[in-house]
C-alpha cells in the first residue's frame, strides 16, 4: 500500500483526495501510508466519530504539493446533510492550499467535494487484498 500511496502523490495535481469503499475496504490504512510518507508523527486512526483529524507534515518530498504542510483526515460517514460542513470549517479547509484533505465517505456530502478532487475506490477482496482504482 505504501508504493501505491507514493505513485498517488508523487502525480496528485490537486489538495482533495477522495476515499471510497466499504469498512475494512482499505481507506484508513491508506491515509496511514500517506501520513507515514509525510513523516506524521501522530497515529492515524479513522476521525469516524470526531468528523476530523489534522496531523502536520514532517518531511515533503513531492515538489507538486511543496506548499502541503498539514493533513486533514475527514470521514463523511456520519454527516447527515451537506450543511454539517460550514461547522468544520469545510469551504476554508479546501480552498487553503497548505493543507492535503483526505476524505473518507464523500459520497455523503458529493455536493461538497471540489470537482477538481482525485478520487480513489477501495474494494475489500480478502484479508490480504484489496483493489484499488483511480
Amino acid at each position: 500500500m505504501k508504493d501505491f500511496a507514493e505513485e498517488v502523490l508523487k502525480n496528485l495535481k490537486t489538495n482533495v483526495l477522495c476515499l471510497k469503499g466499504d469498512l475494512g475496504a482499505g481507506k484508513t490504512t491508506f491515509t496511514q501510508q500517506v501520513a507515514d510518507i509525510f513523516g506524521v508523527k501522530d497515529y492515524v486512526t479513522s476521525p469516524t466519530f470526531v468528523l476530523q483529524k489534522k496531523y502536520q507534515i514532517q518531511s515533503n518530498p513531492f515538489p507538486n504539493l511543496s506548499q502541503i504542510s498539514q493533513i486533514i483526515h475527514m470521514d463523511m460517514y456520519r454527516i447527515e446533510d451537506v450543511k454539517e460542513l460550514k461547522n468544520l470549517g469545510f469551504e476554508g479547509l479546501v480552498k487553503d492550499p497548505k493543507n492535503l484533505l483526505i476524505i473518507e465517505w464523500p459520497e455523503k456530502v458529493a455536493d461538497a467535494i471540489p470537482p477538481n478532487s482525485k478520487q480513489i475506490s477501495f474494494q475489500f477482496v480478502d484479508e490480504t487484498t484489496r483493489r484499488v482504482q483511480w
